[in-house]
């Protein structure tokens, strides 16, 4: 009696196959042991379905899959976006892989060094994009100017560059990108310390160093500085082709000369369109005559300007149409001449957070055609603003209204008035904080047929009777509130 007839006799005598489909009950280890060595299922294939596969691997796991397919391995050139997490390493994509596009390495602490890195920039002519969050957090790594001069040398057509600062787990907060010539010792710091005695380690300044004259192409730039210095802002001022610049919590080091002479020679500075300056200091006014008349959108939240800067400002960029001043500290003077310049030309306006004035809301409301049709409005923590100001500009907006926040402010009953009068398609109300009455927020709920949310609640607290709560959730169950956050102490950063 054969294998194949014992193990017929032993199926259940209610259970009956043919031989054709004995096949299909064997034990699930041999069964899948013959589909892995069936490579022709791969082979057969469409090319484009290969390449889809590829595109949604992680770099090591397209390398393993070359090694066990030798079709494979030609079509990883086809794949142009390579993203590194934190347990790849560049090993075997360095030896498969010629023509990257875009490289990113993301934050985890990856196995990628910095000569990883320059070894690979030599061979990557194509790159485009470059952005790295960090190195291994457990190594003394950085990057420094061999690295950023190889990028800018090699990879000649990059366009999109981002940079970080990282902190140091074993030496406290430092500066990842770090340009000097040479590696220093502590003696030859110009007085500067950082509480080690790392040969590599100077304390957080960029190091006036041309870093980024070789990045001819490039259209974006990103850097997040954590709090320290940058004297680079000259230089990264006169690249040619640069569109976009972001830096975001920089102290700005800024040589007078230097600024002064790429003013002189005004048809050498970068072209920006758009400009972020988010939670930096140091943005003195001298800054903004490295402006042009292309810059489009502009953010200088919760930075250092001031009244001057901004005078300057509206006297080298006339033609801003998004502008964000949340938590600036400009007063009234400057608004007024931001919108006596920008008013008729905005777009998106923030001003969240500032002294702000009604006689500047009232200027604004008289020309913003362009601004209404954002349909958003958002003056919180406005306090030397009152309802005056508000009903302007909401008279102003009309049915363009769809989203009003007015959280902490000095207003009255007479907003509420106002929005069920004028703006009846407005879908989002939050005006916690606020000293708002039964009346007013009653009118509104029953005139603004198309509100979709309402919030009141602000600190886990509500000045609103629990009678008049029920009563909103019982009259108007469709409409969204935040009346469950009463009590949680939950803290809003307006």
């Amino acid at each position: 009696m054969t294998d194949r007839s014992k193990q017929h006799k032993t199926l259940p005598a209610d259970l009956n196959v043919d031989q054709s489909s004995l096949e299909m009950i064997l034990p699930a280890k041999k069964a899948r042991a013959r589909i892995i060595h069936d490579e022709g299922l791969f082979q057969k294939l469409p090319e484009e379905v290969m390449l889809k596969i590829l595109r949604m691997l992680l770099p090591n796991d397209r390398a393993r899959l070359a090694n066990c397919i030798p079709r494979v391995s030609p079509l990883l050139n086809q794949c142009r976006i390579w993203k590194f997490s934190r347990k790849t390493s560049l090993a075997q994509f360095k030896e498969k892989v010629e023509k990257v596009v875009k490289l990113e390495i993301r934050t985890g602490g990856s196995k990628i060094l910095p000569g990883d890195l320059i070894d690979l920039f030599k061979s990557q002519l194509k790159l485009k994009h470059f952005s790295i969050d960090e190195f291994h957090s457990g190594k003394s790594e950085r990057i420094d100017a061999e690295l950023v001069a190889c990028l800018g040398g090699s990879c000649s057509n990059l366009e999109h560059l981002s940079l970080p600062y990282c902190p140091d787990s074993g030496m406290g907060p430092r500066p990842v990108l770090l340009f000097t010539n040479q590696a220093t010792t502590g003696s030859e710091r110009s007085g500067q310390t950082t509480g080690t005695d790392h040969p590599d380690i100077i304390a957080g300044v960029w190091k006036s160093q041309p870093v980024f004259q070789n990045f001819l192409q490039l259209r974006t730039l990103k850097i997040n500085s954590l709090g320290y210095e940058m004297d680079v802002i000259h230089e990264i001022f006169g690249l040619p082709n640069l569109d976009t610049l972001e830096l975001v919590d920089a102290v700005l080091k800024l040589d007078p000369f230097k600024i002064m002479h790429l003013r002189i020679l005004n048809d050498l500075l970068a072209p920006l369109r758009s400009l972020s300056l988010s939670c930096c200091r140091g943005v003195a006014p001298i800054f903004f005559g490295l402006l042009t008349t292309k810059l489009i959108k502009l953010d200088l939240s919760k930075s250092d300007v001031t009244t001057e800067g901004i005078l300057d400002l509206v006297e080298r960029s006339p033609n801003i149409e998004h502008l964000n001043l949340n938590h600036c500290t400009i007063d009234k003077y400057g608004f007024d001449a931001l919108f006596a310049a920008y008013k008729s030309k905005l777009i998106n306006l923030g001003i969240k957070g500032t002294n702000v004035e009604t006689s500047n809301i009232i200027a604004l409301s008289s020309d913003c055609e362009n601004l209404k049709r954002s349909g958003v409005l958002d003056f919180s923590s406005c306090l030397c603003l009152t309802s005056e100001g508000i009903n302007a500009i909401l008279k102003s907006f009309g049915d363009h209204l769809r989203k009003f926040t007015a959280r902490n402010c000095f207003i009255r009953d007479t907003v509420m008035l106002q929005m069920s009068d004028f703006c009846q398609e407005v879908e989002y109300i939050d005006v916690g904080g606020s000293n708002m009455s039964r009346r007013g927020i009653l009118v509104c709920l029953q005139k603004c047929q198309k509100l979709k949310e309402l919030r009141v609640v602000y600190n886990g607290s509500c000045h609103l009777t629990e009678a008049f709560r029920n009563e909103i959730q019982t009259l108007y169950p469709h409409i969204k509130t935040d009346l469950h956050e009463i009590g949680t102490n939950r803290l809003f950063y307006s």
